[in-house]
C-alpha cells in the first residue's frame, strides 16, 4: 500500500495543469486516469488529454504538465502520439520557459531503447526551457508498484507538501497487470512455405489456467528457448557450458550489444563497421551473437563476452482469430526464420520453438496485451480498408471473423502481399470462400514473385487510387500489419494519393480521428 495525503480545501488546476498520456495498450491511459481519480480525491480537478488530440502548441498556456508514454517499435511512442511528438520537435515549436513537467515512462528492460519514447520527451521539454518537478519515472513491465509511487509523489508535488503524514491509502493493485497465462499447444498444423522454403504454421493454445477474453489485434508475448544449433554451436566453439548461454540473447543482435563488445574488443574492423550505419544495419539484421565473436576476434575471454549479452528477450505474436466463445482455442500464425549466412544456418529463437520445438500436450506460458488501438470500430457501417503482407495477415484474420460474427455492413477491401499465394494454404482458402460468400468485401492478393507488374501492396495503392481516395472519402478505417518496410511504403503511398485529391484528409487528420491503425514491426 501507497499513502496520499489528507483533504484540503477543493483546488481548480483545471486550466494550469494538464495530465497528458500516450497509449497503445491502454496501460498509458490506466495510469492517467489512476493520476485524475487520486488527484480528485484530494480535491485537485485535473483534465486528462490524449497526446493524439492535444496539440503541443498549447503548452505555454498552462503551468504544469503531468505526462505517462509508453515506448514501443524500437524506441516509438505509440502510433497516434507521434504527429505530437514531430510537433514539439519541429522547429516552429515556441519555448517553453514557464513550465513545469513530470514525465512517466512505460516500457520493457528486455529491449535496448527502454522508456525511450519517455527520455526523448524529457530531452525536448528541457531544450525549450521547461523545468522538471520531479525525476523521470521509468517503468517496467510490472509497473503496477513503480507508477503508483509516482501518482504520489505527482501529488505531493501538486499539493506542495513536504511532510509525510498520509491519511489514505493508495494500492497499486489496481495499475497491476493480470496478464500472465498458461494454456496447452492442441493443434499445429503447416499452411505452406514461401519461395526461400520458410515454413508458417497455424497454431492453437487452449485449456488455459484462468478464464482469458481476447481480442484479434490483441497480441501475445512469449519468452523463448534458444535454438539447440546455436546454443550448441556456441558451447563448443566458446568452450563454455550451455547454461551460461541459454538464457542470453544470442539469435538476435542490437546496436547497442555491438557496440559494447566494440568497446572491450578494440577491433579495428569492427570500429570501421560501426562508422557505416548501412553495413552496421545489414550486419545486425542477418548475424547473431556468434558471428560477433568470431567475425571480430578481440583478446577477451568468452564468459566476459557472454557477460555483455543481454538477456533472452520476449517476442511477441498477433492473435489471428475472433474468440466467439469462452472455450475457443487462441490462434497463432507463424512463420519459421532459418537462413544461411556467413556459411552457417541461423535461425529465429521464438519462430523455431513455436514451430518445431513444442508440439501439442505441451505447455506454453505467455502473457496477453491488449492493443485496443487495432480494434475494429465501433460502426458497423464504417467501410475498412486491411493491408497486410506475410504474417501479417494473422491479425486480419480474426477481425474478419468478427466482422462476420457480429454482422458488421460494413464495405471491406483485404489487399494481402505473398511472395506467392498458394491455393492449398489455410488462410487464403478461407478468405476467398469468405469474399465469395460476402459480395462486400473485395479481396485482392498481391504476390511479389510471380510475373506480374502489381507486386507489392502499393503498387496495388497507386492502381486504384481513385477506390482507395473514395474508401476515404466514405469514411473508412485502415489497418496496416506485417513488416516495417511495408507499412511505410504504404503510408508514404496513401499520402501521396491524398495529396493529389481536393477535400481530402492528409494522413495526420486520419490519425487524429483514430482512423488509421498500424501494427508493424
Amino acid at each position: 500500500m501507497l499513502h496520499l495525503f489528507k483533504k484540503k480545501k477543493e483546488t481548480n488546476h483545471a486550466h494550469e495543469t494538464l495530465i497528458l498520456y500516450g497509449s497503445k495498450t491502454g496501460n498509458a491511459k490506466m495510469v492517467a486516469n489512476e493520476l485524475k481519480k487520486y488527484s480528485k480525491t484530494n480535491n485537485i480537478h485535473l483534465p486528462v488529454e490524449n497526446m493524439s488530440s492535444f496539440h503541443p502548441h498549447l503548452l505555454p498556456q498552462l503551468k504544469k504538465v503531468i505526462v505517462v508514454v509508453s515506448t514501443h517499435d524500437d524506441g516509438m511512442p505509440p502510433n497516434k502520439a507521434r504527429k505530437f511528438y514531430k510537433k514539439i520537435h519541429s522547429s516552429e515549436m515556441p519555448k517553453l520557459n514557464g513550465l513545469e513537467f513530470a514525465i512517466c515512462g512505460l516500457g520493457d528492460s528486455s529491449y535496448e531503447k527502454f522508456c525511450e519514447a519517455a527520455k526523448m520527451l524529457e530531452k525536448r521539454f528541457v531544450q525549450l526551457g521547461a523545468t522538471a518537478i520531479l525525476p523521470r519515472k521509468d517503468c517496467d513491465e510490472d509497473f503496477g508498484e513503480s507508477a503508483a509511487k509516482w501518482i504520489c509523489e505527482v501529488i505531493r508535488k501538486l499539493e506542495g507538501k513536504t511532510d509525510s503524514s498520509p491519511s489514505q491509502n493508495i494500492s497499486a493493485d489496481s495499475l497491476k497487470q493480470n496478464n500472465s497465462f498458461s494454456g496447452e499447444i492442441v493443434a499445429s498444423e503447416k499452411l505452406g512455405e514461401d519461395c526461400y522454403e520458410k515454413e508458417t504454421y497455424h497454431i492453437e493454445i487452449n485449456h488455459f489456467n484462468k478464464p482469458i477474453t481476447f481480442h484479434p489485434g490483441d497480441l501475445i508475448e512469449i519468452t523463448p528457448v534458444n535454438p539447440k544449433l546455436l546454443v550448441d554451436s556456441m558451447a563448443k566453439k566458446l568452450s563454455v557450458k550451455r547454461s551460461l548461454i541459454e538464457n542470453k540473447e544470442i539469435s538476435s543482435l542490437s546496436e547497442v550489444t555491438v557496440k559494447a563488445y566494440a568497446l572491450e574488443a578494440n577491433n579495428k574492423d569492427l570500429h570501421k563497421l560501426i562508422s557505416k550505419p548501412k553495413k552496421l544495419n545489414k550486419f545486425i539484421s542477418k548475424g547473431n551473437a556468434l558471428d560477433l565473436y568470431l567475425n571480430f576476434p578481440s583478446s577477451l575471454n568468452a564468459s566476459t563476452f557472454i557477460r555483455l549479452l543481454p538477456p533472452l528477450q520476449k517476442r511477441q505474436y498477433s492473435i489471428a482469430n475472433f474468440q466467439r466463445s469462452k472455450d475457443d482455442a487462441l490462434h497463432l500464425m507463424v512463420k519459421t526464420i532459418r537462413f544461411s549466412y556467413k556459411d552457417s544456418i541461423h535461425e529465429g529463437a521464438a519462430s523455431v520453438y513455436l514451430n518445431e520445438s513444442i508440439h501439442p500436450g505441451d505447455k506454453i506460458n505467455f502473457k496477453l496485451i491488449s492493443v485496443p488501438d487495432f480494434y475494429l470500430p465501433e460502426d458497423k457501417n464504417a467501410p475498412i480498408i486491411f493491408l497486410a503482407n506475410g504474417t501479417g495477415y494473422a491479425p486480419v484474420r480474426g477481425l474478419l471473423q468478427q466482422w462476420q460474427t457480429e454482422k458488421y455492413k460494413s464495405k471491406v477491401w483485404v489487399i494481402w502481399g505473398e511472395q506467392k499465394h498458394r491455393a492449398q494454404h489455410k488462410y487464403y482458402k478461407e478468405l476467398l470462400e469468405l469474399s465469395q460468400e460476402f459480395p462486400e468485401i473485395q479481396f485482392q492478393p498481391v504476390s511479389s514473385r510471380e510475373e506480374s507488374q502489381v507486386k507489392y501492396i502499393q503498387d496495388v495503392l497507386q492502381l486504384h487510387a481513385a477506390e482507395f481516395s473514395q474508401f476515404i472519402k466514405d469514411g473508412a478505417h485502415v489497418f496496416i500489419c506485417g513488416s516495417k518496410n511495408m507499412g511505410q511504403d504504404a503510408i508514404v503511398k496513401m499520402d501521396q494519393i491524398l495529396h493529389r485529391q481536393s477535400n481530402s484528409l492528409t494522413i495526420d487528420q486520419l490519425t487524429e480521428q483514430d482512423r488509421l491503425h498500424c501494427s508493424i514491426y
